[in-house]
């Protein structure tokens, strides 16, 4: 399908229409306006928020490292130490963010990112409507949609940075694929592959993969009905593959790590299960939430939910009434294009994706599409969702304004089966959700705000409809005062329902006591709340991480979401399962939760110790399988008279040190020790096992394994050893290598497509 061209750019529209987007534009950024003030607050805390808990930590991290010229590959602070750039969550690499880092504090840098993101997103969804042949004013509309949609203002406010940047990069990589399937060439494949690398650098994986679905649905789709000639559709190919190549080698600095960082930790992880992917779906409720956001209850608005784990963020996704209006208008009017039933047909795709097991389409198209079962919380298809709507409603304004004529015949009859296939997916999640009796619950709880919210939808809707009916009776004369009727609408719509959303408080970071501050060598340590009741889950998202980095402490805990590395899963079944010893091998001596005090635990190894004899042997056993006698065991083995710090507790923490072992240089991917030992044994550094890390004992290779299955280890002979592990990931570096001939490429092509240009536009001149 070949898209129209460009008709008319933003610099040819007419002065009054450049006024109305630019305060289009000016209503839909000042919400989030205080993100670009230079002070100290932070997006909200709440049991599920990630910016205080791992966004601002570990970029605190980051900015630390750069400034030190150092890469930050590894994270010694969270999980007994963990991969931070392979994780995909830190997008380390990603620019948008790096830059900032070095010039500002994380916490201003992180927050001057995402209003700077929020920009591109109304920018980008901009060019992207006006690209498919809408009106300057109906391109704002959907801007505005995108910015203040649900999908991007409540993961905004939940803290998840990446989130909120795949979203942003949306509308360009969707903008940069239609620009070269409509003129193939150099410089429109060298920008579509930049645009695609981004992804890669800073979106969160999960955008990233829906993205590329999209992406993939929309070339195929525009292939197979252009109206063009073979010629064009096999140089558009063509030009589609190389961008996609070079856009996969920019992106390997990135992708490389995270794909050895999947391999490792693939076995612990339940990913790739429908159970798993289903998790934190849409339901019938939710739906009804498209209509009404608050209908039950809203924790930004302090609304409690209806007695249920709600994860608002992930379900509710308002666009907007009028969004919606428009949209489904658009496709009845005769002149509606094939995009928009190729953009609907993929929206309907994507919300059968975001409800999950609620329907029977999940399923079947996780079925045939590969890696759709290796995301949970799958609302976040309204990344996509939320710019195809958008561009639907951007043409339903146009349509409106210009009374258009009604669909006939075959039109007639494509509105009428997307109107049943919609009907289907309805019917299918409000059945299921009463199966579960809780979708009608909303209009028997007074203490969500039902009222409120359902007299607010009743306002709004009655709003819409009366301003369609109004414009459309106007005819086409008044245009632009059609079109502004429907942005102020839109306008008050999205602000009342989303951006009133929107909000930032003071920090409140917990503190670590002095005296356990104090502790040579420092102590790890544990929240869990319920001690000894700990859970795997309850350690994957952890909230004192802030605490951790900003301390220079190691915790147990870390919350990073996505995958993490086999040996790091394992040891925290292990502590679920026996919390006393798997703790206390792995040199923990403290827990707490935010607010409780910091309780000592008993008989906490050193982090770095040297076991001989049969502690030695027992170094080969599982984590889990340690008893307390084994523990004893290694204990025992540690010298008799261990110095301790001033600041010890006495035997009810166990020894501070192995005398054996000193610690010269602890970097964060750098560890030198000297070990004096008196016997043939195993040097053993209770930090997560991972490939990547390296080892010299005097200055020559020797090989790591992982004591317990878990921790980094290293057999010495006796005597005195000086002993270095260092972090140098090969994947890392083949990545950057990559990258680095990915961007020269992309840059010989952008030069050789703009002489190109040059040459045509010079002989033409001629």
């Amino acid at each position: 399908m070949r898209v129209p061209r460009i008709t008319e750019s933003f610099r040819d529209s007419g002065r009054r229409e450049r006024l109305i987007v630019w305060g289009v534009a000016a209503a839909a950024l000042v919400p989030f306006a205080s993100l670009a003030m230079p002070d100290d607050r932070v997006l909200p805390y709440y049991e599920w928020s990630d910016y205080a808990a791992y966004h601002l930590p570990v970029h605190e991290f980051i900015r630390e490292e750069f400034l030190a010229c150092r890469v930050p590959l590894w994270i010694p602070w969270l999980g007994n130490g963990t991969p931070l750039h392979a994780s995909q969550q830190a997008g380390v690499f990603y620019p948008g963010v790096s830059l900032l880092l070095l010039l500002f504090p994380a916490n201003y840098a992180l927050r001057l990112a995402l209003v700077l993101h929020l920009g591109l997103a109304f920018l980008g969804q901009y060019r992207l409507c006006r690209a498919l042949g809408t009106s300057a004013l109906a391109a704002s509309l959907g801007a505005l949609a995108v910015v203040q949609g649900g999908f991007m203002v409540n993961h905004l406010v939940a803290g998840h940075v990446n989130v909120v940047i795949g979203g942003a990069l949306v509308p360009w990589f969707l903008w940069a694929l239609v620009r070269l399937l409509d003129a193939p060439g150099a410089c429109r494949a060298a920008l579509a592959a930049v645009v695609g690398s981004a992804f890669a650098l800073g979106s969160h994986p999960q955008v990233s993969y829906y993205a590329l679905l999209a992406g993939t649905a929309w070339v195929a789709g525009s292939l197979a009905f252009a109206r063009a000639g073979a010629a064009h559709r096999l140089r558009a190919v063509g030009w589609v593959t190389l961008s996609g190549l070079l856009a996969a080698a920019i992106g390997s600095v990135q992708t490389l790590p995270s794909l050895e960082l999947v391999g490792d930790g693939r076995s612990g992880s339940p990913r790739g299960d429908v159970a798993f992917a289903a998790d934190y779906a849409l339901d019938g409720l939710d739906l009804a939430r498209l209509l009404a956001p608050n209908v039950a209850g809203n924790p930004f608005l302090r609304l409690p939910a209806l007695g249920r784990n709600d994860f608002f963020h992930e379900r509710v996704c308002y666009m907007g009434l009028v969004t919606l209006a428009l949209a489904a208008y658009g496709l009845t009017r005769a002149k509606a294009a094939l995009w928009q039933w190729g953009a609907a047909a993929a929206v309907l795709v994507g919300l059968a994706i975001a409800l999950g097991r609620t329907t029977p389409w999940f399923s079947w198209i996780g079925g045939f599409t590969p890696g759709l079962f290796w995301f949970r919380c799958p609302g976040r298809a309204f990344a996509v969702i939320a710019p195809l709507v958008a561009l639907l409603a951007a043409r339903g304004c146009d349509a409106i304004v210009h009374a258009e004529a009604r669909a006939r015949g075959t039109a007639l009859w494509r509105a009428a089966v997307a109107l049943a296939l919609v009907a289907w997916v309805v019917v299918s999640a409000l059945m299921h959700e009463r199966t579960h009796s809780s979708w009608l619950a909303a209009r028997d709880d007074r203490s969500s705000g039902t009222d409120a919210a359902l007299a607010a939808a009743a306002v709004f809707g009655a709003l819409t409809v009366s301003a369609m009916v109004l414009v459309r009776l106007d005819g086409g004369r008044s245009i632009r005062l059609g079109a502004i009727i429907l942005l102020a609408l839109a306008v008050a719509d999205l602000g009342y329902h989303n951006a009133s959303n929107f909000w930032l408080q003071e920090p409140q970071p917990t503190s670590i006591p002095a005296d356990v501050l104090a502790i040579e060598p420092p102590m790890r340590f544990i929240e869990a709340p319920q001690y000894p009741q700990v859970s795997a889950e309850m350690l994957r998202y952890s909230r004192l991480g802030l605490t951790a980095v900003r301390n220079r402490r190691s915790m147990v805990g870390t919350d990073d979401g996505g995958i993490l590395p086999g040996a790091l899963t394992r040891y925290w079944h292990a502590v679920e399962g026996n919390p006393g010893a798997a703790l206390a091998v792995g040199g923990c001596g403290y827990v707490t939760h935010s607010g409780a005090p910091w309780r000592p635990l008993h008989g906490a190894l050193p982090r770095a110790r040297f076991a001989t004899g049969r502690a030695a042997a027992l170094c080969g056993a599982g984590i889990e399988d340690l008893s307390d006698d084994d523990l004893l065991t290694l204990a025992n083995d540690l010298p008799k008279h261990a110095p301790r710090s001033s600041h010890s507790r006495g035997t009810e923490r166990g020894a501070d040190g192995d005398p054996r072992v000193g610690i010269v240089i602890d970097e964060p991917r750098r560890l030198e020790l000297r070990v004096a030992a008196p016997a043939d044994g195993v040097l053993v550094v209770a930090d997560t096992c991972f490939a990547g890390w390296a080892c010299e004992v005097d200055a020559q290779p020797a090989a790591i394994w992982p004591a317990h299955g878990v921790f980094r280890a290293v057999n010495l002979t006796a005597g005195d050893h000086a002993v270095a592990f260092e972090y140098q990931p090969r994947s890392f570096y083949r990545g950057l290598a990559g990258s680095i001939a990915g961007l020269a490429c992309t840059g010989v092509l952008a030069i050789y497509g703009l002489l190109a240009r040059l040459g045509r536009q010079r002989s033409l001149a001629t």
